[in-house]
């Protein structure tokens, strides 16, 4: 007999219920590891942030969920259902990338609507912004 090393859920065949279509890179579990060890030997740790912002509206504070869509699939009648879920505002740093920085990037794509170069160029002033008050405060602090 021949062995099947893939997982899968009980009382689900092939092109079943619970089948993952949109990743078919790795046809086993033992691809799929050898898959993500490489990934982790070459990117190492994937960092992400989460902002938790408060607002006050009508003298009671709020905190900010945003709203996640995720992949539609064919429900009773052919009609397309998509499931949503509410989260922090936030997501995973690029390599090189500040926890500060990627958070004012994903704020200000998911919040204010900005273009990717646009977010890079508002996180670069506010930088500037804090360095220079930083050495402003040095120059003014008494030695």
């Amino acid at each position: 007999t021949q062995s099947n090393n893939s997982l899968q859920a009980p009382g689900h065949g092939e092109g079943g219920i619970g089948q993952q279509q949109s990743n078919k890179k790795d046809n086993t579990a033992l691809g799929k590891l050898t898959r993500l060890k490489a990934k982790y030997d070459k990117e190492g740790t994937i960092r992400s942030v989460e902002g938790v912002v408060l607002f006050h509206e009508h003298n009671h504070p709020h905190i900010l969920l945003l709203r996640y869509t995720t992949g539609t699939s064919l429900g009773q009648g052919g009609n397309s259902v998509a499931t949503v879920s509410y989260r922090l505002p936030g997501g995973k740093c690029k390599p090189d990338e500040r926890e500060a920085d990627c958070l004012l990037r994903k704020l200000g794509r998911r919040l204010l609507g900005f273009p990717k170069p646009a977010v890079a160029l508002a996180a670069q002033q506010l930088q500037q912004q804090q360095q220079n008050a930083e050495m402003l405060e040095a120059s003014m602090s008494p030695k």
